[in-house]
């Protein structure tokens, strides 16, 4: 099964509760809300420490417990909870975390008036042909990018590797497919909407459990 965790950190926009929480946290994710300048940015890793202790809590432990390493293209992953894989995204006000017992990626974000020239680009033809003839382009275009970032998040090796080098087949179906390679890929795409923002959890398990937001 994989979890999804999700949280609005404007709740954490106030002094003391910021240090409320921060003071709850792990030293590695205090280095990293240490370590960002724009108070946004800060709230947001916050809140990814916050869900990561959330479903620890459910599991008899705590983000405070955990020692945290980085895979060679610096996917972050516990080391003395190898059971439990994870991984983060956020934009605008959200910040998510999917935890699963098998790899995981995901990736939220705002679908806002991005420039377009990303997708003609470092799209392939046929994704770019579903943004284009869509309705929305801006969300079509969001939508394909939460997928292929999710996916490669699900690997492990972010932008590293080209956004060309694989192909989101039949979005506009609701079993969507990736190619990489010419192969077909044997992963499960759950997507979802809040706000005005789109979401992706790329996992090998199909189920898929969606948390409420958490309140603070």
């Amino acid at each position: 099964m994989t979890e999804i965790y999700i949280i609005n950190v404007e709740q954490l926009n106030n002094k003391y509760i910021f240090e409320s929480y921060i003071s709850k946290m792990s030293s590695f994710r205090k280095k990293k809300i240490e370590k960002v300048k724009r108070n946004q940015d800060k709230l947001r890793a916050l809140g990814v420490g916050i869900l990561i202790d959330e479903f620890l809590q459910k599991n008899g432990c705590r983000e405070k417990q955990m020692v945290y390493k980085l895979n060679e293209n610096g996917k972050p992953y516990f080391q003395n909870k190898d059971q439990y894989y994870f991984n983060a995204s956020h934009s605008g006000n959200y910040a998510v975390c999917a935890f699963s017992d098998k790899e995981v990626g995901c990736d939220i974000e705002c679908v806002s008036e991005k420039s377009l020239k990303v997708a003609k680009r470092f799209f392939t033809e046929n994704e770019n042909k579903y943004i284009f003839n869509s309705q929305n382009i801006q969300k079509s275009f969001t939508r394909i990018w939460t997928i292929k970032e999710s996916y490669l998040k699900y690997l492990g090796c972010g932008l590293t590797k080209s956004l060309k080098s694989f192909e989101i087949i039949e979005p506009e179906r609701e079993k969507i497919i990736i190619v990489d390679n010419g192969n077909k890929i044997k992963c499960c795409l759950k997507e979802y909407e809040i706000d005005n923002m789109h979401m992706c959890v790329c996992s090998t398990n199909d189920s898929f459990v969606m948390h409420n937001p958490i309140k603070i």
